[in-house]
């Protein structure tokens, strides 16, 4: 019996029963992914017969996901998973802020403090080796809302007057409906009355 050394893991053994060799035992947990052969000789007192046999060994590797959009301030929830079923510690580079990978089971979650769009690299490792999977997630911004829920109601003439008007997730721009009266103004690029 023989195997190649690239199946480092792996024990080949005999299979005994009170009448001897009955068959061939493979067995362990492979280490690294590759294609190797296994070379098995039988031989009694009228023959002897060679038989190979290739044994794949699959590398794990990230499952395809369907990556959906996330928005600012809003919980997002993303799960990873590896094939085949083993277990590994996870890890992101890129993340957004806001969001967090946990390490133990490939879920990436949280509120986004952020928009845009992020190139993040998925990394899975094994106690055997690591891989990566690069995906794109894109963050949008939020719908503004205003905070402010009053402003003083009463003006004198001939006094100043003014009013913070605020508003959630960066407006880049305020409308006014409406006309005021003569001598205030409206900032129709920060709000301010």
């Amino acid at each position: 019996m023989s195997h190649d050394s690239r199946l480092k893991g792996i024990t080949i053994s005999k299979k005994t029963s009170g009448k001897g060799v009955t068959g061939i035992i493979i067995k362990g947990t492979p280490e690294i992914s590759c294609d190797a052969k296994v070379t098995i000789t039988l031989k009694n007192t009228r023959a002897s017969i060679e038989n190979s046999f290739n044994a794949h060994i699959k590398s794990i590797a990230i499952k395809d996901n369907k990556i959906s959009n996330a928005t600012v301030d809003k919980d997002y929830n993303l799960a990873f998973a590896v094939e085949p079923k083993v277990s590994v510690k996870w890890s992101a580079d890129n993340l957004p802020n806001g969001l967090k990978m946990s390490s133990s089971n490939g879920k990436i979650s949280g509120k986004p403090t952020e928009y845009g769009t992020f190139e993040i690299t998925i990394y899975a490792s094994s106690a055997f080796e690591t891989v990566s999977k690069k995906i794109s997630l894109t963050i949008k911004n939020a719908k503004p809302e205003l905070t402010t829920t009053s402003i003083p109601s009463s003006a004198t003439v001939g006094k100043e007057y003014s009013a913070n008007i605020s508003a959630t997730h960066n407006p880049t721009s305020w409308i006014l409906l409406g006309t005021l009266p003569d001598g205030l103004n409206f900032n129709t690029s920060t709000g301010a009355l």
